[in-house]
Order: C-alpha cells, then structure tokens, then sequence
C-alpha cells in the first residue's frame, strides 16, 4: 500500500465566495469574497476560512513566503 501520511500541506487554493458571509480575519467588517483553503497531499481540508480580497492577499502573500504553492482560481468562472 502506497498511503501517503505526511501531513504538510500542499498548496493553498483561493476560490471565490458564493454565499454571503463576513470576513473572519480579526476585526474585518467587509463581506467576504474568497474562500481560502489549505488541503494535505491527500487531497483532504485541513483548513477553510473565508476572506475579504484584501485579507485573502495577505494569506497568499504569507503562505508564498513559506514557500507553499497558492493557487489563485477566483477569476477563472
């Protein structure tokens, strides 16, 4: 059997916010518009939390300078 149980995510997936629901970074009243999501090499979430553009800029921006993979694919609808 070939399981692959390493836990360290794989890339970080941007898609755009089809419900209404607020921003969850701390103290952000805007409407989100993005949800960003962390999935392991199994392809499984690990996390999801939904993000204004500007919050979920700051995620990508984060999650690139630690060298994990960000797949933008809120502008391809």
């Amino acid at each position: 059997m070939g399981l692959n149980l390493d836990p360290t995510p794989a890339p970080v997936e941007l898609h755009r916010c089809e419900y209404v629901t607020r921003c969850h970074a701390k103290n952000c009243r805007q409407r989100a518009t993005t949800i960003a999501r962390m999935i392991d090499k199994v392809g499984r979430f690990i996390r999801q939390i939904e993000l204004c553009d500007r919050h979920a800029e700051v995620v990508a921006e984060r999650e690139r300078g630690r060298g994990l993979n960000v797949v933008d694919e809120r502008r391809e609808s």
